[in-house]
């Protein structure tokens, strides 16, 4: 049954990257790609330093230009949007009032002697985006292998200790309360005070994702209309 349920969320979880991608604006798609363009344009080694700053330029004037685009149709929605929830305590306005901390860039990076060899003493940067992405990813991955290895007669005391601090424990009626099967109006509960934009596992499926299919089920129930109940098939995985 697990394994149905994992099958049933990961072709959720790729329809909804389909869709997404499908209802991005036609100018949205249009910056991606002129973004793209000008990743591979700074990247490209082949390209001499000419090349490289008229391609880049026109490019960037392109970005401009969508940009301004994309501000002007939007306008009007964040007049409106502003006017409604500016002045009452909402997410926007918590959005609009947080103060914002620009984002620090970094323009070169350090070569690693220790990832190559051939590297002099002296000090030697990258600038190269991409190059420079390469570098972060060894650097993380070095981290990640460089852990260190604990004695499994220490890490076991360790664990022992610790476990040891814990008086917290189980009470009869919280045991029996446990092997209790959930009910459907208990599954529906929890449905409904869960928060909304907040998702309860790692593939990042909100809440509003499990509310919305039950809403559709009642409206589809109400309708006679075949019908996915979602609340039953939470009911059964708990």
């Amino acid at each position: 049954m697990q394994t149905l349920w994992k099958k049933f969320k990961d072709e959720i979880y790729q329809e909804g990257r389909e869709r997404s991608k499908v209802s991005a604006s036609k100018i949205d798609n249009e910056i991606a790609d002129a973004e793209t363009d000008l990743e591979f344009v700074l990247a490209d080694d082949k390209l001499s330093e000419e090349e490289t700053k008229l391609s880049g330029a026109v490019l960037t004037e392109k970005l401009a230009l969508l940009h301004q685009k994309r501000f002007r149709d939007a306008g009007l929605n964040a007049r409106i949007r502003h006017k409604l929830g500016a002045e009452v305590i909402s997410e926007y306005w918590f959005k609009i009032n947080k103060p914002r901390k620009p984002k620090e860039v970094i323009y070169r990076l350090l070569k690693s002697r220790e990832l190559d060899a051939r590297l002099e003493d002296a000090p030697q940067y990258e600038t190269n985006s991409k190059r420079m992405a390469n570098i972060a990813r060894n650097y993380h991955n070095k981290l990640q292998k460089d852990r260190r290895e604990v004695a499994p007669d220490i890490r076991d005391h360790t664990i022992g200790v610790i476990l040891a601090r814990t008086v917290r424990k189980t009470t009869e009626e919280q045991k029996t309360s446990l092997k209790t099967r959930l009910t459907r109006a208990d599954v529906k509960l929890a449905l409904k005070m869960s928060a909304n934009k907040k998702a309860p596992g790692l593939n990042g499926m909100t809440y509003e994702l499990w509310k919305t299919l039950d809403a559709r089920f009642e409206n589809d129930s109400r309708l006679d209309r075949p019908a996915f109940d979602i609340i039953e098939a939470l009911q059964i995985v708990s």
